[in-house]
């Protein structure tokens, strides 16, 4: 009986690890033109990178970073973009950002609002995230 026990129990360990995701919390605080296709393409090779993993991803902008949510940027940046969120990409944004730059951010996928930015990312750290910016 003790030994089935000890085998459910490492067997629900072992599932419970490989289930686990690793958490990336990717902050973008300055951001131009041509900068799109770095952050864009250094978020996909992360998730190629790492195939075989879970991946918690949050992609925190700040201040002019909040041009990768521009309506009007590249159509392949916005369909990068729009993937990227489908495989799991969740975009924060401090709220006093979002109301100064409501007009630069597409409707179709609004971003989760955070009071403070700053606020947030400690939160994420303590919550395990690894902080990662380009």
């Amino acid at each position: 009986m003790a030994r089935g026990f000890l085998l459910i129990l490492l067997c629900t360990a072992f599932a419970s690890a490989h289930a686990a995701s690793d958490k990336i919390l990717y902050h973008v605080h300055h951001l131009q033109l041509d900068g799109i296709p770095r952050v864009l393409s250094n978020l996909e090779n992360l998730q190629k990178g790492m195939p075989d993993r879970q991946l918690d991803i949050r992609l925190l902008l700040q201040g002019d970073s909040i041009l990768l949510l521009d309506p009007w940027i590249d159509d392949s940046f916005r369909q990068r973009l729009h993937e990227l969120r489908q495989s799991g990409v969740r975009i924060e944004v401090s709220r006093s950002n979002y109301a100064d730059n409501r007009n630069r951010v597409a409707r179709d996928h609004p971003p989760q609002l955070v009071e403070n930015l700053f606020s947030r990312i400690v939160e994420l750290e303590q919550q395990g995230y690894q902080y990662v910016t380009p």
